[in-house]
């Protein structure tokens, strides 16, 4: 299978306003906020393709409607298991 074409680097503050009343990105957001130094390091890593997302990049799983599947991701590497 070819490796998507990326969108357009995606703000931040778009996936903050989407996370109102949506756990999976709230959570995805709390665990980024713990994990990078600032948000700068946040957008570079939500807009980086990734293996795990198929070649797509976090920012684009989570507007395509699968949040639980980046989410999930996350909580896997901070528990060490492997995704």
């Amino acid at each position: 299978m070819a490796t998507p074409a990326p969108l357009q680097d995606i703000p931040l503050d778009s996936l903050q306003s989407r996370g109102r009343g949506n756990e999976a990105i709230q959570r995805i957001l709390e665990i980024l906020g713990q994990v990078f130094p600032n948000r700068e390091a946040v957008q570079a890593w939500l807009n980086h393709p990734l293996p795990d997302l198929g070649g797509r990049t976090p920012a684009e799983v989570i507007l395509l409607g699968y949040p639980n599947a980046v989410r999930d991701m996350l909580e896997a590497s901070l528990t060490g298991t492997p995704s």
